[in-house]
C-alpha cells in the first residue's frame, strides 16, 4: 500500500516507509510531498538523491511467489501535478516479447505499480 501524507509538507521531498521503519511489510508506504517537480526526460535512479527519497524494496507479488524474483528497487514522490516513480531492476535477462497495445506484458520482464490514494481501501 502506499499514501500521500497531505496533512503537512516535509520539506523536501521524503518517503517515509512504516514498512522499513518497522518490519512489518504490510504497512503503508507515505509519502511526502515534493517542493518543485522532477524532471522525467533526464533523471535517472542517482538524480532522484536530491530530492531523498528512501528506497523500497519491491518484495511483494500477487498470486504465487515466482521462481524467478529479481532484485527491484523503487522510489516514490508527488507534487502538485503528477506521482513520480522509478524502479531499479538488478536481473540477468531482460524477456520483452508482447508487441500489441495491450498485450500480455505480465508474462514479460516487467513492474507493477497499483495503488490507493487513500488509506481506507474501500475507497479507492
Amino acid at each position: 500500500k502506499i499514501s500521500i501524507q497531505k496533512e503537512e509538507q516535509l520539506g523536501s521531498s521524503h518517503v517515509m516507509t512504516d514498512a522499513q521503519e518497522t518490519g512489518d511489510r504490510n504497512s503503508p508506504y507515505r509519502i511526502a510531498k515534493l517542493q518543485r517537480p522532477i524532471d522525467v526526460t533526464s533523471a535517472g535512479w542517482q538524480d532522484w538523491a536530491r530530492f531523498q527519497p528512501r528506497e523500497i524494496v519491491v518484495d511483494k507479488y500477487m498470486g504465487d511467489k515466482p521462481a524467478h524474483f529479481p532484485d527491484v528497487r523503487a522510489k516514490v514522490a508527488y507534487d502538485d501535478e503528477a506521482l513520480y516513480v522509478i524502479f531499479r531492476v538488478k536481473d540477468q535477462y531482460v524477456r520483452a516479447v508482447a508487441e500489441s497495445h495491450q498485450g500480455s506484458v505480465w508474462e514479460d520482464s516487467c513492474v507493477e505499480f497499483f495503488f490507493t490514494p487513500n488509506e481506507d481501501t474501500t475507497k479507492g
